[in-house]
This record gives C-alpha cells, sequence and structure tokens, in this order.
C-alpha cells in the first residue's frame, strides 16, 4: 500500500508598514498567485534559513518595492496556515513599521521582485482611502 507523507513546516514572515507623505506603501498579488489572486497587502514575505532578522526585513521590503528602509519597532503578530501540495504551513508574521532611507527616491517598482512574489502593482495609497 502506498501513502502519500504530510509534512509540516513552521516559518517566520515580516509585513513591512512603510507610511510617506501621508500615504502607505503597498504591493498587489498577481491573478497568478496561487493563494491570495488580487489581494492588496504590504510588502514582506518569508525568512530564508540562517538570514538575519533585520537583514530579511531590509531585503524583502527592497525586493518587492525597489526602495530602501530603515527598520523601526514591531507592533503586531499573526498566525495563519495553508496546505499545498501535501505541506501544511504554519506562518508567524510579524509587522513593523519602517521609514524610507532616501526621500528623493519614492517611486516604487516591481523591478526586482523573485519569480515567486506574484505581484503585479506596487503604489503609495493614502491612508484617507485606505480608511474608507
Amino acid at each position: 500500500m502506498g501513502f502519500m507523507a504530510h509534512s509540516q513546516i513552521q516559518q517566520f514572515a515580516q509585513k513591512g508598514f512603510v507610511i510617506h507623505d501621508n500615504k502607505l506603501l503597498c504591493v498587489r498579488k498577481s491573478k497568478d498567485d496561487p493563494s491570495w489572486p488580487l489581494h492588496w497587502e504590504v510588502p514582506g514575505g518569508r525568512m530564508d534559513f540562517g538570514e538575519d532578522v533585520e537583514s530579511h526585513f531590509c531585503r524583502e521590503v527592497e525586493e518587492e518595492t525597489n526602495l530602501k528602509i530603515i527598520p523601526e519597532r514591531p507592533f503586531h503578530i499573526w498566525q495563519w496556515t495553508f496546505e499545498r501540495e501535501g505541506v501544511e504551513r504554519q506562518i508567524i508574521d510579524v509587522a513593523r513599521l519602517a521609514i524610507l532611507i532616501n526621500l528623493n527616491t519614492v517611486e516604487p517598482s516591481l523591478n526586482h521582485q523573485a519569480n515567486f512574489d506574484y505581484l503585479d502593482k506596487v503604489e503609495w495609497i493614502s491612508l484617507d482611502t485606505l480608511k474608507n
């Protein structure tokens, strides 16, 4: 008799809340994203094994937006799970504030995203728009 092995993985992730000129930096998942198609969120992602926490945070934001940041304090933590291809994953996510390093370069770009980021937009969205 054959059976499919079921494995479980726990991962750490960080999300960056970058505010500039009363706007929040946001990214949108593409229609091809397997988990959250066309879903808006803030930049960030999962940490690679052996990566430093601060370096990871800066890398993820720069990778998804092409903007360099200075990490600030964490302000929220949550967890979520999903299963794909027989692997159950638990993600421990931390929300952190961040500030831009260079205020002369505030135009975001998707030019540096990784293939598995599945992003199709990056924009500064007004905090008033988000409240509504």
